[in-house]
This record gives C-alpha cells, sequence and structure tokens, in this order.
C-alpha cells in the first residue's frame, strides 16, 4: 500500500514511523510544504520539546469524554514505552516529560533519521492546494507535483504559529471537500486586557503569582478556573504559562462573556499586612520596595486607589488587598503568530475511532488537524503521539 502523509509534524513523523513499523511492505511518504522537516516542534517547550506530561489527564483538553477512551488506551506508560521503542529516551522534570537530550533541535533530528532508517520518504517544498479521491486511489495535488497513494492523512496541524508552517491551509482544503470545520481560533497565546495604557509601563517584569479567571454576569464574578504560574507583562497584556492556559479556555468558550483576571502576587503569604506593617515602621517611605520593583509596585497602588497618596499605616490594609488581587478585564487573545495550538479544526464526528474519514475511504485526520487541544505542559504532543499510533494501527 502506498501512504501518503500530509504535514511534518509531530503527528505527521510520528504516523510514519509508527506505519513503518506495523506495516513493513507499506510505501511511506510525509509531504511537508516547509523546506525543513517538524519547524514548529523546534520551538516547544522553550526549545526543549515537552513531550508529555506529568499526568494525563482528559480535563485539561477542551473534549475530555472524547479523548479519555483514547488515554485509557495508550496511558503514560505505553507512550513513554512507545518513544522509547523508536529511540526516543525521555526523563521527568517538575513540567513534564522532555527528551534526555533535553533538546528539541536533536529530537527532530533523531524522529527524521528514525523515519528515513525505516524507509519513509520526505518531500518538502510541497504545499498542497487540493486533493482527488477516485476509484480507491488519491491524487494529492501541490505546487511541485502530483502523488499519488492508496491512503491519505491529514497531519498538517491547525493555524498555530503560520511562520513555522501551521497556517490552516489544508483545513480550507478540507472545507472545500464538505468537511466541518470548527472555526479555528488561537489558543495557548498571550491575551490583551482593557486599559493597555496602565500595562505598558510595567511591559518586561515577571512575577509568580496565583491567576483566577472569572466571568462577569451581570453583578456577580463567577469563578471559572484557578492556577499558580508566572506572570509576565507585556506592552499590552499579560502573558506567561497560566496565562496561555486562560486564553485556551477563554476561546473554548466562545461567547461575547466578559471575563476577569484575578492576580494574586503573594499567594503564600496570608499575613502580608503583617509584613507590610513591620517593615513600614522600619522604612516608611521605601517599604514596598521590599515587595515589588517600583514600576508593580505603582501598579499596586493604582489599583488600591492610593496613587499620589502620602501613604500612612491607614493604607497597609487596602495595599494587601490589591497585592492580592490585582484585577484586569480580558480584552482579546493575540493572533495566531503568537499562538501555540488552534483551538477548533475539523469536527470530531467527521471521523470514527480510528480517525478514519466518515466521508470518503481512506483518508484519515489526526493530530491538531481535528478540534482536539489541550493545556500547556505537553498535551498537545501527547494527543499528536496517541492520534498517530491509532492512525498507526499499534498495540502496545
Amino acid at each position: 500500500m502506498k501512504i501518503l502523509i500530509l504535514g511534518g509534524g509531530a503527528s505527521g513523523l510520528y504516523s510514519a514511523i509508527f506505519l513503518k513499523l506495523s506495516h513493513h511492505e507499506d510505501d511511506v511518504t510525509v509531504l511537508e510544504k516547509e523546506e525543513k522537516i517538524g519547524r514548529k516542534l523546534y520551538a516547544t517547550g522553550n526549545g526543549h520539546c515537552n513531550l508529555l506530561p506529568l499526568e494525563l489527564n482528559e480535563s485539561k483538553y477542551n473534549c475530555p469524554s472524547y479523548v479519555k477512551p483514547y488515554i485509557e488506551r495508550f496511558p503514560l506508560p505505553k507512550l513513554i514505552n512507545a518513544l522509547e521503542n523508536i529511540g526516543i529516551e525521555v526523563f521527568a522534570s517538575d513540567y513534564g516529560y522532555y527528551p534526555l537530550s533535553y533538546n528539541a533541535s536533536t529530537f527532530v533530528s533523531l524522529l527524521t533519521l528514525a523515519a528515513k532508517n525505516l524507509g519513509v520518504h520526505i518531500v518538502t517544498g510541497f504545499r498542497a492546494y487540493d486533493y482527488e479521491n477516485k476509484n480507491g486511489s488519491i491524487k494529492v495535488l501541490g505546487t511541485t507535483g502530483n502523488y499519488i497513494g492508496d491512503r491519505l492523512i491529514i497531519a498538517s496541524g491547525g493555524c498555530s504559529t503560520p511562520n513555522l508552517g501551521s497556517d490552516g491551509s489544508v483545513l480550507e482544503i478540507l472545507a472545500k471537500h464538505g468537511y466541518k470545520i470548527q472555526k479555528p481560533l488561537p489558543g495557548l497565546s498571550p491575551l490583551k486586557v482593557k486599559m493597555p495604557n496602565v500595562i505598558k509601563p510595567l511591559s518586561g517584569i515577571r512575577h509568580e503569582a496565583k491567576f483566577i479567571l472569572y466571568a462577569l454576569e451581570s453583578s456577580k464574578k463567577i469563578e471559572l478556573h484557578r492556577e499558580l504560574g508566572e506572570l509576565l507583562y507585556k506592552d499590552d497584556g499579560l502573558s506567561g504559562i497560566a496565562i496561555f492556559n486562560l486564553s485556551s479556555l477563554i476561546q473554548r468558550f466562545r461567547d461575547n462573556t466578559r471575563y476577569l483576571i484575578d492576580i494574586d502576587l503573594f499567594p503564600n503569604e496570608p499575613n502580608l499586612q503583617d509584613k507590610l506593617a513591620r517593615i513600614y515602621s522600619f522604612a516608611p517611605s521605601y517599604f514596598m520596595d521590599s515587595f515589588l520593583s517600583k514600576p508593580l509596585g505603582a501598579e499596586v497602588l493604582r489599583q488600591s486607589h492610593l496613587a499620589n497618596t502620602t501613604l500612612s499605616k491607614n493604607h497597609l490594609g487596602g495595599i494587601a488587598s490589591a497585592m492580592h488581587s490585582l484585577e484586569y478585564e480580558y480584552d482579546s487573545s493575540y493572533p495566531f503568530a503568537s499562538s501555540q495550538v488552534t483551538i477548533g479544526g475539523v469536527e470530531r464526528d467527521e471521523v470514527d475511532e480510528s480517525f478514519v474519514s466518515k466521508k470518503e475511504r481512506n483518508i484519515s485526520i489526526i493530530g491538531e488537524s481535528l478540534d482536539v487541544d489541550g493545556l500547556c505542559g505537553g498535551y498537545n504532543l501527547a494527543w499528536s503521539l496517541i492520534s498517530a499510533l491509532v492512525a498507526g494501527g499499534i498495540k502496545i
């Protein structure tokens, strides 16, 4: 059988390797539109490649009930075993599982070499603009020629980081062929806040914090999610892993609700007012410097309505409250160029439990091309691996 795989990212390379392992006789070709294979992987995990989470939990995905059976079929130990079987050794850190090399570039090279050593053909610089599926034969039409196969696996990802290859063009092709597409939105991205002028002076400042996401309905605040992580101020918004997760959660709702991000700068300091009072008694003119950089201290004073006020002990309660609860109203998420995953894609009911199309024979859709997305921490690469194992017919 001749199998064509559209997309040379994680899902495409994984599926090519596992297909060759389970069906040595098949002719497998990966068609990648970029000149370099696996470009998006180089940026994963800050260049270290967070392959798997420490705990594979369906609640981290947009569709828990959908992914749960796959996680039960391929739990974390089986996924680690699958990687080891293709020469990828991993280690656990506080944030998830990484390749033992701790280097995304080396990981991509290993995957590429594994694929080539198994006899996989890799074609780069091939941009597909359509395909034909007639009489059991599939022809992929592209800018540098056509490729004909018996089966097509679409592993081209979504729209995130288009500069690294994921531009959503294949989703447009699938829409043309009648597939239902959940509108793609940028996920795992920084977010913009209302009144960005108050954020700009804080750009570049980092601080460990606790984040709470609220939905604002009438006069009520409804808590939706809470998470610890690093806060990074940008020119017009907020960033950091926890913020990335909040942006994905907001995008998944796909509504016009107002959202509020509440930030506790000192979640592990329940007696903050007492500490403020102790340091104030020693250094009343600069006691804030013991806690925060001057720009962030000024933001605390602004939110406690004490900017340009001569501070006294009577103000310490309000300052402590603001330190525990800085509030920013969500305005929008950053665009695809700044996002790590696509919210949306081919609707899940367009494929069967093996990710084979219900519309057409011999076409499979896997990875980020489907409407499946996870939060930060290796969940999206775990889904790439799981869906590739299923598409490759691997039984572990």
